[in-house]
């Protein structure tokens, strides 16, 4: 629907659009990612991102992403809570190429996951994780996917609750 709008968008004086989460997600909120490298099918997909930057870029404007890396959804493919992707989630292995990605902490000599604010759909990602990092940061990574479909910046959410470093590799990966 945004495409169809451009012009007049842009009539208004608009120079930048910001889009809330657009990720694969559970919710219509889309601040619980389920899948960071692809578009939520109920807003489109990957390409017609890419199609949106080209038109928007067109026009002279650009496109802003809010970017949620504090924490991901427990139905992700990377938590994988309720078993609904393919691959082995940090939920359910240690074992698990993620299991590094989420904060944990120990009580009683055993282990549980950090949840943001409590809320146990939201576990806590580990910005401190060189594997965390390296999805999200490194060269090939999610900032990468993201720019190369060509997004113009982004939006933390909950900056205050990334470490000082992860908003640098952020900034850098930018």
């Amino acid at each position: 629907g945004i495409e169809q709008k451009l012009d007049y968008i842009k009539s208004l004086g608009v120079d930048i659009i910001y889009l809330s989460p657009i990720v694969h997600s559970q919710s219509n909120h889309r601040y619980d990612a389920s899948d960071y490298e692809n578009v939520d099918p109920y807003v489109g997909s990957n390409e017609d991102l890419k199609h949106l930057c080209d038109e928007v870029h067109k026009r002279g404007m650009k496109i802003v992403l809010d970017a949620v890396f504090n924490h991901t959804g427990s139905d992700s493919k990377y938590f994988n809570k309720f078993g609904n992707f393919d691959e082995v989630g940090a939920y359910q292995s240690n074992d698990s190429k993620y299991s590094s990605f989420f904060r944990k902490h120990y009580h009683n000599g055993k282990e549980y996951f950090d949840y943001w604010w409590g809320f146990d759909n939201l576990p806590e990602c580990n910005g401190n994780s060189f594997e965390w990092r390296e999805y999200i940061l490194g060269e090939g990574g999610v900032i990468d996917l993201w720019f190369s479909l060509g997004i113009d910046g982004l939006r933390l959410d909950v900056a205050d609750e990334l470490t000082d470093d992860f908003i640098e590799g952020i900034r850098t990966a930018v």
